[in-house]
């Protein structure tokens, strides 16, 4: 019983070390990452949206995906190509508005 409990307690500390290491690259990753659930709420995103949409990242959480679209139907044209290609998409061209007002283009796979 002991050794299983020290072989967990091992287990729980290397799975934290992993977990800093995928913090750290997931925080200094040039590209941007982002979650959202099913109706575009943005769950998660990397450090480097701060730059890409000139916010704070904390300032973009909770916001809907569909909001920055500059064309009103991006987002539904987004899911149906995502749809189309069974979840794996690559490359789609879009605009989007940043926090600044400036129009950018995305590519997101």
């Amino acid at each position: 019983m002991q050794k299983e409990i020290l072989r967990l307690k091992e287990e729980v500390k290397q799975l934290k070390v992993e977990n800093q290491d995928l913090l750290s690259i997931f925080n200094h990753m040039p590209d941007t990452y982002y979650r959202a659930d099913a109706k575009g709420v943005i769950l998660k995103v990397s450090a480097s949206a701060e730059s890409l949409m000139q916010c704070k990242t904390k300032d973009l959480l909770g916001k809907k995906l569909s909001d920055f679209y500059v064309d009103a139907n991006g987002r539904n044209k987004f899911l149906k190509e995502l749809a189309n290609a069974k979840g794996f998409l690559h490359h789609h061209q879009h605009q989007v508005r940043r926090m600044d007002g400036k129009i950018i283009w995305l590519s997101t796979n």
